[in-house]
């Protein structure tokens, strides 16, 4: 699994896809909901959940012996 984190954090796209979801999460007006979930609160705690396994898989990548 680390093999796989490492892999998609050198071509940055969980970083873009987290990055985006939280703006798009941003950009959502607060009223727009679908079967009872709040979707802009949703993109925005799923992007930060992006955003910081990219932070975590960053220093895993940078503290780890070679």
């Amino acid at each position: 699994m680390a093999e796989t984190l490492v892999a998609l954090y050198r071509r940055n796209e969980v970083f873009w896809l987290g990055l985006a979801a939280v703006v798009l999460g941003a950009l959502l007006p607060d009223t727009l909901t679908v079967g009872g979930l709040d979707v802009p609160q949703l993109f925005v705690v799923t992007g930060g959940g992006l955003l910081v396994t990219s932070v975590f898989v960053g220093l895993y990548r940078f503290l780890a012996p070679e």
